[in-house]
Order: structure tokens, then C-alpha cells, then sequence
């Protein structure tokens, strides 16, 4: 039968096991430290920068691209701008592209308004976020764009003249 390990035995085996979970855990921490909180991201070079903006300019420019719908008869324009600014969030709710619950549209009449082009600054509310529109009636053709809002500002890329 086998007797006890020695004291000296014992501490041995104490401090190696001690030992090993030290080190386990400075090579989990070092594997892991980009993820931690608090601890600075790796440097991204500006090529990667730059590349990133021009992925989301060309982003930006086709969700602001101008759109068109047709007037229905009978149908002010103003309710024609809404009803084309809302099916248009419709159908991004629709893919998944946004989420949320439709609470309401409206379009305003712009300073910029003539005779025969008309001009409205609109809104459409989902799920408490405002996404706004740029819209422009033209006999009966509605054309309007949306309008997303830069990251930073002077990343601001405008939407079409067709739309304003």
C-alpha cells in the first residue's frame, strides 16, 4: 500500500498546479485581450480606412438614390408623397431591412414649392425612429429619395436634385 506523500512532495505538486493555472490564464487573457473591455482595438491602416468609407458612400448613395411612384388619380400630392415614402419603408420592413411597427407618415410642403413642381420634406415613424424623405411631385410623378443621416458630419453625402 502506498503512504502519503511527503510534505515536500505535496508543495511541489501545490505550486506546479498553482504554476500551470497561472500561466493558462495569462495565455487565455493574451489570446483574448482584444476582446476584453476597455482595451484599445488594433491600429487599422488607412487603406482599410479609406476602403471602409468608400463602401459606405456607395452604401449611402444607393439607399439615397431617387425613387419614383406614380400619382394615382384623384390623389393630392401631398398624399401621393406620403403614400410613396410609406410603402417604401414598407417594403424595407418587409425584407428585414429595418424593424419595428409603421406608426405613421406625413409629408410637408417646402418653401421651394411651385405651380407645377411640387416639393415636401417627409418623415416616416417606425418603431420610434424618424426616417426622413426628400420628395418631389411633378405632374403625376412622385420621385423622392431618403435621406440617412451621416456617421459624421462631414461624411454628409446629399441627396439627388431630382428629390429637392
Amino acid at each position: 500500500m502506498l503512504g502519503r506523500p511527503s510534505l515536500r512532495t505535496q508543495w511541489i505538486v501545490s505550486l506546479t498546479v498553482a504554476a500551470a493555472l497561472v500561466i493558462a490564464v495569462v495565455v487565455f487573457v493574451e489570446g483574448a485581450g482584444s476582446q476584453l473591455p476597455g482595451t484599445p482595438a488594433p491600429p487599422i491602416s488607412r487603406a482599410a480606412i479609406v476602403e471602409q468609407n468608400r463602401e459606405a458612400d456607395a452604401l449611402v448613395s444607393q439607399d439615397q438614390a431617387p425613387r419614383v411612384a406614380t400619382l394615382k388619380a384623384g390623389v393630392a400630392p401631398a398624399g401621393g408623397a406620403t403614400a410613396a415614402v410609406t410603402a417604401a419603408i414598407t417594403r424595407e420592413l418587409r425584407a428585414g431591412a429595418i424593424t419595428g411597427r409603421l406608426q405613421g407618415s406625413s409629408c410637408t410642403l417646402t418653401a421651394t414649392a411651385s405651380a407645377a413642381r411640387r416639393a415636401f420634406r417627409c418623415r416616416v415613424e417606425v418603431g420610434n425612429v424618424y426616417y426622413p424623405f426628400d420628395a418631389v411631385v411633378v405632374g403625376r410623378t412622385v420621385t423622392y429619395c431618403k435621406r440617412d443621416y451621416p456617421p459624421v458630419p462631414s461624411m454628409n453625402i446629399p441627396v439627388s436634385a431630382r428629390c429637392t
